[in-house]
């Protein structure tokens, strides 16, 4: 139940790091050239919202074993992913963000029921939102992905998703 507002955090490894912590919002900050914006492992309830993360190596936002958290209103820029969540990171609600000229925008890895709605995704290098790993139960809707390599990736085992009412333009596939 920690609130961290109005920040900036430069050249660190992590920008934010929360570990096993719930209830936290973590808004209207910036965090640039760190190895990663902000991290979460096995937490839970929290709001990343309104921040400005540019040019953080690995991660703008990354989700190990995180549940029920919400990013929204993020700006992304300049990442390896904008925001990549892993390890069986469920029932997150990613909306709002704003993803600009990262290596890949969203990726899901082993992750199920979460939502990615109403984000727009420009100038990705690969793919725009990405789903491996038996990623299942995914509803992608709403986002708009352009100029980039791939608009959406379905790839190892990845099943009973719902991706509907993209826009999704100018991409190499």
């Amino acid at each position: 139940n920690v609130t961290v507002e109005n920040t900036q955090i430069q050249d660190f490894t992590y920008g934010f790091w929360l570990n096993s912590s719930s209830g936290n919002s973590i808004s209207e900050n910036n965090a640039t050239n760190n190895s990663y914006g902000i991290w979460l492992i096995s937490s839970s309830d929290n709001i990343i919202g309104e921040n400005n993360l540019t040019a953080n190596g690995g991660h703008g936002v990354y989700l190990s074993s995180s549940s029920n958290d919400s990013i929204n209103g993020n700006n992304i820029e300049k990442s390896v992913s904008g925001v990549y969540l892993s390890s069986s990171s469920s029932n997150n609600s990613i909306s709002g963000n704003n993803l600009t000229n990262n290596a890949y925008g969203f990726s899901l890895y082993s992750s199920s029921n979460n939502s990615v709605s109403g984000n727009n995704i420009t100038l990705t290098g690969y793919d725009g939102i990405a789903l491996y790993s038996s990623s299942s139960n995914n509803s992608i809707g709403g986002n708009i992905i352009v100029n980039g390599f791939s608009g959406v990736l379905l790839d190892n085992s990845s099943s009973s998703n719902i991706v509907s009412e993209n826009t999704i333009a100018n991409n190499n596939i």
